[in-house]
């Protein structure tokens, strides 16, 4: 763990040029591949494979936090992101439910109403050491944005996949904290479905997803462009 942090902080001290994205593949590494499912599919593969064609994808300077099977703490992730000046963060992680019911798409964003967003006063296990200049002024200096880009995002893939349910879900999710940037948590789908099974363990529909997922992304830069 110690030479963890003294080669991240070793990379933190290197100039480096600035990622116009940084997508990031949830969990990673022998102990913790993430929640599993449609047989011996994993979050943590399903994921950085999902990574890795959204990012051949996107146009212009695009950074993994991970490239391959390799475990990073939440708290190593934002700083990667915030050390590259990221505009914006996209997490990509899959779910299980109880039952087989629930499936698609979750988004994930924080409360884009400032008078919604109250911090709790006791520190969050989730962000281990994390020292940030202020979590609750770098939520909401970010949260109107990431609630655009998630509202973009539904928008495209609704359109594109109209049988797979996609739905932003707001609230206080402290994984989201940290990131000087427009931020969102993309669940790609369940594990524990039937239907996001057969979508998520073929390989035409991952690279669907990922194409739509950029054209998203595009879209929402270009109509933020436009606003400001």
């Amino acid at each position: 763990m110690r030479m963890r942090w003294i080669l991240l902080l070793l990379s933190l001290l290197t100039p480096v040029a600035a990622a116009a994205w940084v997508i990031d593949s949830g969990h990673g590494g022998n102990d913790d591949p993430g929640v599993s499912g449609c047989g011996t599919l994993n979050e943590a593969s399903l994921t950085l494979d999902v990574a890795v064609r959204l990012k051949d994808d996107l146009s212009g300077s695009t950074l993994l936090t991970r490239r391959s099977d390799q475990n990073l703490t939440w708290s190593e992730r934002i700083a990667i992101a915030n050390e590259r000046r990221t505009d914006p963060f996209i997490s990509l992680h899959a779910e299980v439910a109880p039952g087989s019911a629930a499936k698609g798409v979750r988004i994930y964003v924080l409360l884009p109403s400032l008078a919604e967003l109250r911090l709790p006063s006791a520190p969050s296990a989730a962000l281990g050491d994390l020292r940030l200049r202020s979590l609750e002024n770098v939520a909401l200096e970010y949260a109107v944005e990431s609630d655009h880009m998630a509202t973009e995002i539904q928008a495209v893939l609704l359109e594109e996949l109209p049988q797979v349910p996609v739905k932003i879900m707001r609230g206080l999710y402290l994984p989201l904290l940290g990131v000087e940037a427009p931020t969102v948590m993309i669940g790609v789908g369940f594990l524990s479905n039937q239907e996001d099974c057969q979508r998520l363990t073929d390989d035409r529909e991952r690279e669907r997803l990922a194409k739509l997922l950029a054209k998203a992304l595009k879209e929402y830069k270009r109509h933020r462009h436009e606003r400001s």
